[in-house]
């Protein structure tokens, strides 16, 4: 799988998915992945089965959030919303993340009901 081969020099690989379910998309990619990296599923607050929390009032959070949790060299695969974020973080900590793996997300850009952007 090419996803194995591009995590090579990360130590953590930090999945994020408003829903992050084990049986989900990237539960599925992870199981896939062959890599010594610790497998981090980040939920967002409030999304899916993740509890809400009064820290979390938007995306600025949700970011901090996720540099929180990056304490060493680390792989960031997003799905959907989880796509803006891990870019934001991307941009804000490059010197922390190692690789950049999106799938199925907008960016935070809004569609119209033809599906172009507005």
């Amino acid at each position: 799988m090419i996803l194995s081969t591009h995590v090579t020099y990360a130590r953590k690989a930090v999945f994020s998915s408003r829903r992050p379910r084990p049986d989900g998309f990237l539960g599925a990619a992870a199981e896939l992945i062959r890599h010594p990296a610790e497998k981090i599923h980040f939920g967002w607050p409030g999304f899916g089965p993740t509890p809400a929390t009064p820290d979390v009032q938007g995306i600025d959070d949700l970011v901090n959030k996720v540099i929180a949790e990056l304490d060493v060299p680390c792989a960031l695969i997003a799905q959907s919303m989880g796509g803006i974020i891990a870019i934001r973080v991307a941009l804000a900590r490059p010197d922390l993340v190692t690789h950049l793996v999106l799938a199925e997300t907008s960016g935070g850009i809004s569609r119209g009901p033809d599906g172009a952007p507005r």
